[in-house]
């Protein structure tokens, strides 16, 4: 709620200022914030400026918007308005500043062309009047844009804004702008462009199709921005990724198309009733058809907003290391150019839902799943490498037998001769532990003597030390032994800053997996949080399906997010001597969505199990 003082705070600057009175663009915005800040602070019974879930929802209910979601939305557009008033004015003031600096600024004017010149760091068309006769000059306007990374003037703005039913009119007919929409995406500063369009309400005038999801707000506590908003920041992230997807980029046909793709791959979400993917889909077609777009991007189009989400549900839901797992992908892919373009568009969606959703563990696995995928469209020789592998000495084999062939697959020699001396410490004292910190995050790696509950017991210590499991994975051997991997993170860095801690980890793990300390001592100070508002509590659900693995029974679990979760969800699948294969652990802000690969004397779980089982879980992620 900081909008609300600012604009309180401008409106008492105008007020005050010699011959000027309050901006009318901005009256509506101010009495919008005024009520507000006056609500707040009446409720709160203090200077309190937090608009929270409940507040929304208490807000909501005095108006006729039509529930909280539309209220925000009006909140988000008299936000923007602000925005756009208070950028304009920053300009004006320094359009009206003159110096050496200003002076050294206008050597760039000589990039302008016949149509725009630049000044000022800024570009203007030459002949404004032309707008009018020629609604192609503001496409030519954000062209220029696109090719030398100079936003358009405050004048140039204020002309398009006046013109924009004009452009719709323009645009929004059967037109064959496909080629120079195509090219401007495809020039240095495309993002830039798009985002000046979409400031200027352009964007909505040449894509009428995307003003359902202007200022729409997904009301969570994951998703940080409007859906407009999400889709410009997505288009940056799309346009500058990090390393590797930057390789990935350099090598991505098509790109237009991807582009494309990306700005309208959530524009099926201002009609949430009927799936937004099918809705996206419609509306890009639509698009594409007024547009005059070829075959061959066309069919790119719908197939990345079709698909925009097969490859973050597999991180999500899948072991990406699993066969089954790398060919149903595969599948749906089809070629390697495919692959690349939606890796990328998951990449850029990933990280514009908010700040910190594209952590680096997340942004390994979707690399991981894309060259696993790769290698299975291109038909590599890795697996075969693995099978035609030389005789093992004796010790090693007798370490490996019982091991799925997978764990060949995810582990380097080096990390195998590690996990064969950790098994050979366990056998002589029952369990032993390594805690190291890897890329990404930290991982901690067990051996010990195969009991009912030991996955359980060594989540809840993790889970006792505050730490967030992201993936976990057993295997059990011939002779009795298992070897469990926990990758974790560590929020609040207390391993990294303080070492004895991970000894301290270590030692912790030892004794509670050979029954010197009982887990839920642990665990049992641990407070369970309270959700950030009262309406935000999220019933558990459980599923199982036993199609999407080979050998394991896949069980999703949906709950609340709390310490100790994962302990008791494990603690369930144990009671019910079931065994844990995969864990697959993801969060999004409070909510915890955990997938088990799972066995029962090495099949999948019968339906009688299934049955027993999912009742259980309901109670543990109750």
């Amino acid at each position: 709620m900081a909008g609300a003082a600012g604009v309180a705070r401008l409106h008492d600057y105008l007020r005050g200022a010699p011959d000027a009175e309050p901006s009318p663009e901005l009256l509506p915005a101010f009495e919008h914030f005024a009520r507000v800040r006056w609500w707040l602070h009446t409720d709160a019974r203090r200077d309190q400026n937090v608009l929270s879930f409940d507040a929304q929802d208490a807000l909501a209910e005095q108006s006729d918007d039509g529930g909280p979601a539309e209220w925000m939305r009006r909140h988000y557009r008299h936000a923007r308005a602000i925005y756009r008033a208070a950028t304009r004015e920053l300009e004006t003031v320094e359009a009206q500043t003159s110096g050496l600096f200003a002076s050294f600024r206008d050597w760039r004017s000589r990039l302008g062309n016949a149509d725009i010149g630049v000044r000022r760091e800024r570009a203007h068309f030459r002949e404004p009047r032309l707008l009018e006769a020629d609604p192609d000059l503001a496409l030519r306007l954000f062209e220029f844009v696109a090719r030398h990374g100079i936003p358009p003037s405050l004048d140039a703005a204020r002309r398009i804004e006046a013109q924009l039913g004009a452009l719709e009119a323009y645009f929004g007919g059967s037109r064959p702008s496909w080629p120079a929409l195509t090219r401007m995406f495809t020039l240095p500063h495309a993002a830039l462009a798009l985002r000046s369009m979409h400031e200027t309400g352009a964007l909505c005038a040449f894509f009428p199709e995307l003003k359902s999801i202007e200022c729409q707000v997904i009301r969570d506590f994951y998703h940080r921005y409007t859906v407009d908003e999400h889709t410009m920041v997505a288009i940056e992230r799309l346009l500058k990724p990090q390393d590797p997807y930057a390789g990935l980029l350099a090598e991505a046909g098509q790109l237009g198309a991807l582009v494309f793709a990306t700005l309208f791959h959530d524009s099926g979400k201002g009609d949430p009733d009927n799936g937004h993917v099918d809705g996206s889909v419609r509306l890009a077609e639509a698009a594409m058809t007024r547009l005059g777009t070829s075959a061959a991007d066309r069919e790119t189009v719908h197939f990345l907003i079709a698909k925009h989400l097969v490859l973050s549900a597999t991180m999500q839901s899948r072991d990406v290391f699993d066969p089954q797992t790398i060919q149903d992908v595969a599948a749906q892919m089809q070629t390697v150019e495919r692959l690349k373009a939606l890796t990328l568009l998951t990449y850029a969606d990933i990280s514009a839902v908010n700040p910190t959703a594209m952590t680096a563990w997340r942004a390994e696995q979707l690399w991981q799943l894309y060259l696993a995928v790769y290698n299975e469209l291109t038909r590599s020789l890795e697996t075969d490498r693995i099978e035609s592998a030389p005789a093992l000495p004796p010790e090693r084999a007798a370490f490996l037998e019982g091991f799925p062939t997978r764990y060949l697959r995810t582990h380097t020699e080096a990390e195998i001769a590690g996990h064969e001396a950790l098994e050979a410490k366990a056998r002589a004292r029952g369990a032993a532990v390594e805690v190291r910190k890897v890329e990404s995050a930290w991982q901690l790696t067990l051996a010990a003597t195969d009991h009912p509950g030991l996955f359980a017991s060594a989540a809840g210590t993790l889970s006792g030390f505050g730490l967030n499991i992201l993936r976990a994975e057993a295997f059990g051997n011939r002779r009795g032994m298992v070897l469990d991997t926990f990758t974790f993170a560590d929020p609040l860095r207390n391993l990294e800053l303080n070492p004895t801690e991970v000894d301290r980890l270590r030692s912790t793990a030892e004794r509670v997996l050979t029954g010197r300390l009982d887990v839920k001592t642990l665990l049992r100070n641990r407070p369970k949080p309270a959700p950030p508002s009262s309406k935000s509590g999220i019933p558990g659900q459980v599923s199982f399906n036993s199609d999407a693995s080979r050998t394991a029974t896949l069980i999703e679990i949906v709950a609340q997010d709390r310490p100790g979760l994962l302990y008791d969800l494990t603690s369930a699948i144990s009671s019910h001597g079931a065994n844990i294969e995969v864990v697959l652990i993801d969060t999004e802000a409070h909510k915890a969505i955990d997938v088990f690969y799972v066995t029962a004397n090495g099949k999948k779980l019968t339906p009688e199990t299934q049955s027993a089982l999912a009742e259980s879980l309901r109670e543990a992620a109750g």
